[in-house]
């Protein structure tokens, strides 16, 4: 997967082409070992299950391909994308497409999304815009990135610099010495 050049492209769809770039290219180097490993803690997730619920993510955008709601709460767990690198990557390289495609979309294309409210089920819809919601998506997967940066950290694997911050930090320079 390379970084699009397209120039028609959305400056939203780059930025999030540019992070499922990072990821697809961490996801690539990592030992698979070490991609699905379960953590000790029951409150800590694998690299794997960060990697399939940022891209659940992604994937509710796939809904605007057929002109539907948006609804981020439908998320799949235990799929492959969480214990086999290969699936994931064969994800991020389809994700990335769609992304390409919406990139080339009126950036103020009216979408709807729909949040669940409680755990009873209510839920209402919100008006929003594709670019409003490439941004939302671009945060989201930076966060998780995070998420996967710190696991790994924690398992002394070095990681790419400015991998899992936000452009506002890398920006501002408050990084910490060691990526």
């Amino acid at each position: 997967m390379a970084e699009s050049t397209d120039k028609r492209l959305s400056a939203e769809a780059r930025s999030l082409l540019f992070v499922l770039e990072e990821l697809s290219a961490l996801v690539h180097d990592l030992d698979p070992a070490d991609y699905s490993a379960r953590p000790g803690s029951p409150f800590e997730s694998s690299v794997g299950a960060h990697v399939r619920h940022a891209l659940d993510h992604v994937s509710a955008l796939e809904a605007l391909e057929k002109n539907q709601t948006i609804t981020y709460d439908r998320r799949e767990r235990g799929t492959d994308v969480e214990v086999d690198r290969d699936a994931a990557l064969e994800r991020i390289s389809i994700l990335a497409e769609l992304v390409e495609t919406l990139g080339l979309e009126e950036p103020d294309r009216a979408v709807e999304i729909e949040h669940m409210l409680s755990c009873d089920g209510q839920t209402t819809i919100i008006k929003s815009t594709l670019k409003r919601e490439l941004v939302f998506v671009f945060h989201h997967l930076i966060h998780h990135n995070a998420m996967i940066a710190n696991r790994l950290r924690l398992l002394d694997i070095e990681l790419p610099a400015g991998f899992g911050f936000a452009p506002a930090t890398l920006h501002s320079g408050n990084t910490p010495a060691r990526s």
